[in-house]
């Protein structure tokens, strides 16, 4: 049971690290890419996930929700961080 939760806990944080590591490589090349088509290409996002959901009890209110920002460079990001932690796990 616990190899199971050691492995879940590795593919979260693989997926976390490398669409952080996109996030900021995308970022810096926005910045860095002058607006062309090649652009657009790698810094179009497709939201995944769920829009929040405002839930109010007489008592407790709170929203619930999730969303995933996809683009190529945070896939890339993903792929890259997950070779460089396959040497350490």
């Amino acid at each position: 049971m616990a190899v199971y939760r050691r492995r879940t806990g590795i593919i979260v944080l693989i997926v976390v690290l490398g669409a952080l590591v996109g996030s900021a490589f995308g970022t810096l090349l926005g910045r860095v890419l002058p607006t062309s088509p090649v652009k657009s290409f790698f810094l179009h996002s497709v939201d995944v996930g769920f829009r929040p959901i405002h839930i109010d009890i007489a008592v407790l209110t709170f929203d619930l929700g999730i969303m995933l920002r996809l683009n190529i460079i945070s896939v890339v990001g993903v792929l890259l961080t997950a070779y460089i932690l396959r040497w350490f796990y």
